[in-house]
């Protein structure tokens, strides 16, 4: 059957009457909200469907969108139709020129190096108060940039228009009422409802605004004065909404402020305006993003310019974006994609599929797209053993099928971001070595098992800045090579070092494999999608390894080397071994002279005492062990502790075995015996 009418078939039968009927509801009201839906502040993320955004390029032709837009569409409906809301749009310039050289390399980073952004030194007196492009204006006097620069951003701040926030629209309300003294927390209600008309807004519904503050303008009683304070205070507030008419919708041209302070006479090139960085004098550049993240001495405070165009926004107004790309001047035709999730900024795998014919395009991209595609969950709560999430738009899956679902015995791979209070991620980061395995599902309720390589990953706390996803790990490689290298020293491999698996049922481990001479270890794929491993070196175990084969190429653990544990150890058991022969051998040579002594031979109780006086003493090893354990220093305190351990054991039992007083006994009674006194052995002595 032909792939299209199989899919047009398949969606015509695969709801039920009260899914479409909901469905229907929360669509016409505008959005699957839970306002909407629910009521629930929880059901948004259960209700509400991707948004998802489809980059599509040929190698051979400069515009493919128009002419696969619907189609892929209607394909990508089979399995999401109430699941997405899809945008399938030709790939901009700038990413198209990455997607071209390599998809492989395609990240978030890539995309927005073009962005323009403003570069303010750190060493600035008001860089800790400089957080918008606004504080940038106030307290910054000159902003250096290339013509160029200017004029290509210039315009495109004039082309969108700027809408205050609710953080700005209740900032000047507060303003305002502080300015006529009026009690704030006396009319919190108020200001909420007028925060509500205001938000979202280009045009100021000043009717509704005059409706919600009649309560205040009323006069407190019917005396001349409190009528003429009414009428006063009527006046200014019509003033404030003036004010909100005259803000609610402002274009950019001006750059929030900074266009005025932008110098660009004697910089005809970005070398020129780079340079000026590290001179005195300079406070801040005008450059694409990614010229400012390379810049040093002192770091820059990047912050970005709302303007058209920019590949960050983009990122903001969908949740996942797919890159496609078609090599369709060979046959087969090649197709690769890749999805990036949007809020995590953390690309997937890249998938690859082939197509024998152009008739075949439609469906070989969909398919690519569905394989590509990893569902979202967003984790809720962390116990000590049990962590418990939610499938993004859970609610609206149906078919258990779905390339959305998630299922019991199901892994996912846990990520992290945390922000600053614009906004912008301080830590990013998919959490290596860490998986999720799903117990039970219930829905779009989820209850998980962490493995972890370390503890603390996952913060338990929640806060509005953190998020805490995760997703389903889909592994796309033959296997996974592992590297090992010294922590902080990627240039100093690991090897020789132990691999040991410990199976998750009978907790019992077994022996795996070395790290070859790159510290290089491959695991392969089993029946099991996850392979929980240990690195052990000498006997210690150093790392523990979750691992799921196949879902990255490489993976690289940064952890403490052991060879330095492992040079003292064996040396601490070379200086052992020797204390115990030396008793042995003290033993053996007190016990001779003695013997001597009683035969009354005592020349040779001479030679004999002699050569124990030649035998290493306690200073001398003592001395030996001290200059070794300098030399085997390290700023790695576990490490550090347990070499100490070492040392400290081995030192306690050199003081209890090796000491002078037999050798002080054994030297009177040779000069008692050399002097006529008669000999007389240790047992007589007590006796």
């Amino acid at each position: 059957m032909d792939p299209m009418l199989h899919h047009r078939v398949y969606r015509s039968l695969r709801f039920s009457p009260f899914v479409l009927a909901a469905i229907v509801c929360c669509a016409a009201a505008g959005s699957l909200t839970p306002s909407v839906c629910h009521g629930q502040q929880e059901a948004a993320w259960d209700y509400s469907p991707y948004r998802v955004l489809v980059w599509v390029l040929d190698t051979e032709q400069t515009s493919v969108a128009p002419r696969l837009a619907d189609p892929l569409k209607e394909y990508l409906d089979y399995d999401f139709s109430a699941l997405w809301r899809v945008d399938v749009q030709d790939t901009p310039p700038g990413p198209r020129i990455a997607a071209l050289r390599s998809l492989e390399d395609f990240s978030y980073d890539q995309l927005t190096a073009a962005d323009p952004v403003l570069a303010v030194r750190k060493d600035h007196p008001d860089a800790p108060r400089i957080r918008t492009a606004n504080d940038v204006a106030a307290k910054v006097k000159r902003i250096f940039a290339t013509p160029s620069v200017v004029e290509n951003v210039l315009p495109r701040g004039a082309a969108i228009d700027i809408q205050p926030t609710r953080a700005r629209w209740e900032q000047i309300i507060l303003e305002r009422f502080r300015e006529l003294r009026i009690d704030p927390a006396t009319w919190r209600e108020m200001t909420l409802q007028m925060l509500d008309i205001l938000e979202g807004r280009k045009v100021v519904d000043i009717a509704a605004l005059r409706k919600t503050i009649e309560p205040m303008v009323q006069p407190e009683d019917e005396t001349p004065l409190a009528e003429e304070k009414a009428r006063t205070l009527r006046a200014e507030m019509e003033k404030l909404f003036e004010t909100f008419q005259a803000i609610a919708v402002t274009d950019n041209a001006n750059l929030h402020g900074v266009k005025d302070l932008l110098v660009t006479e004697g910089f005809t090139s970005q070398d020129a305006v780079l340079q000026s960085w590290a001179k005195d004098g300079t406070e801040a550049l005008l450059v694409p993003r990614g010229l400012a993240t390379e810049l040093h001495d002192p770091d820059p405070k990047i912050i970005p310019i709302e303007i058209a165009d920019l590949m960050g926004a983009v990122f903001d107004r969908y949740d996942k974006i797919f890159v496609v790309r078609i090599d369709s001047h060979t046959l087969p035709i090649q197709i690769e994609t890749m999805e990036i999730d949007c809020l995590m900024r953390m690309p997937g795998p890249l998938v690859r599929r082939t197509v024998i014919s152009e008739q075949r395009l439609v469906a070989g991209i969909g398919e690519a797209i569905t394989k590509a595609f990893g569902p979202t969950v967003r984790i809720e709560d962390v116990g000590t053993e049990i962590v418990t999430g939610r499938v993004r738009a859970g609610g609206l899956i149906m078919d258990p099928d779905s390339p959305a679902a998630i299922h019991e015995d199901d892994w996912l791979q846990p990520a992290l971001r945390k922000d600053d209070r614009m906004g912008d991620p301080l830590i990013l980061e998919k959490l290596d070595w860490s998986y999720l395995h799903v117990q039970k599902a219930d829905g779009s309720k989820l209850e998980m098992k962490m493995h972890a390589g370390r503890i603390g990953g996952l913060p338990a706390r929640k806060n509005k800045r953190t998020h805490r996803m995760a997703f389903k790990i889909r592994p796309y490689h033959d296997n996974t090579v592992i590297r090992l290298h010294a922590q902080k020293k990627p240039d100093e491999p690991l090897q020789g070092y132990e691999f040991y698996e410990k199976n998750l049922e009978t907790k019992e481990f077994t022996f795996v494999g070395r790290t070859d001479w790159d510290g290089r270890f491959v695991v392969e794929k089993t029946d099991h999608p996850m392979r929980l491993m240990y690195v052990k070196n000498g006997g210690a175990i150093l790392a523990r390894l979750p691992c799921v084969p196949g879902q990255d190429a490489m993976g690289t653990a940064d952890i403490r080397g052991d060879d330095l544990r492992l040079q003292a150890e064996a040396y601490i058991r070379g200086i052992q071994n020797a204390i115990i022969d030396l008793v042995a051998l003290r033993q053996l040579l007190a016990a001779r002279i003695r013997l001597r002594l009683e035969k009354g031979k005592v020349e040779e109780a001479r030679e004999l005492l002699n050569a124990l006086r030649e035998q290493p003493t306690y200073d001398i090893l003592s001395q030996d062990m001290r200059n070794k354990r300098k030399e085997m220093e390290t700023n790695n305190r576990q490490q550090q502790a347990m070499i100490n351990q070492l040392f400290d054991q081995t030192r306690t039992m050199l003081v209890k075995h090796i000491d002078e007083k037999t050798i002080r006994e054994l030297e009177a009674d040779v000069a008692s015996v050399e002097g006529g006194t008669p000999y007389k052995p240790p047992a007589e002595e007590e006796e």
